[in-house]
């Protein structure tokens, strides 16, 4: 364990964003940046591990990074999936036909704001990222709450599509013990609707597993996606 993480214990949910941790005794109050319920991965006592952070304006030490689900650590923090993204690009896991860096982000179009876009020739790849964390049996599921912004983005991406650009959304399952991916119907059919509309459009749908040790991934692989 590096200087920068600690391990913990997962006492409770604050609220959306805020949660209660255990640290070598003291109990302290980390940042969550994941607005999914988590439900079936953050329950009391479930080993965590925490990023150190500078005070700063923030009242909170740490961010939690990673938490221990059965078999296997998950990435909790869904800002790791915008970071491993352009890993996926510079190691060859994801090949974009022409579209090269740089590699725009936190880019806005019309109607919402999208995670990344690539050019060629005047033409624009639009891409949009989900971090993913549920798994029942080996199958990873998205979404793990009702996601309204996630089906806006969606609607967004039909338009880019028909104004001929591309445009991509990359599932990346943040652990390391799913074979495949699928959308959560269960929990919220609109956005599943509308991914299934997208994808009829021209939309491209990958997921990605990543394998993760701690405060590290150690594997990235290409898994089926199952629409």
């Amino acid at each position: 364990m590096t200087k920068t993480f600690v391990e913990g214990e997962f006492l409770l949910r604050v609220n959306r964003f805020l949660t209660e941790v255990k640290v070598e005794g003291e109990h302290y109050r980390a940042f969550l940046a994941n607005s999914g319920r988590l439900k079936e991965i953050l329950k009391k006592g479930t080993p965590v591990i925490l990023r150190k952070k500078e005070r700063g304006t923030r009242n909170t030490p740490f961010d939690l990074w990673a938490a221990w689900a059965d078999r296997t650590w998950v990435i909790v923090d869904a800002r790791a999936a915008n970071l491993l993204f352009p890993f996926l690009l510079e190691s060859g896991l994801l090949s974009l036909q022409g579209h090269t860096f740089p590699l725009t982000s936190e880019v806005k179009a019309k109607g919402t704001r999208l995670d990344f876009s690539l050019q060629k020739a005047g033409q624009t790849l639009w891409v949009e990222t989900k971090s993913v964390t549920l798994v029942k049996g080996t199958q990873a599921l998205f979404p793990d709450a009702p996601t309204t912004r996630g089906t806006r983005q969606l609607r967004e991406l039909q338009r880019l599509l028909q104004e001929g650009h591309r445009a991509l959304l990359a599932f990346m399952v943040l652990r390391g013990d799913a074979t495949a991916f699928s959308p959560n119907w269960e929990i919220d059919p609109d956005f599943c609707s509308s991914l299934k509309e997208t994808l009829s459009k021209g939309l491209e749908v990958l997921a990605f597993r990543f394998s993760v040790q701690r405060e590290s991934v150690t594997k990235a692989e290409r898994i089926p996606v199952c629409l």
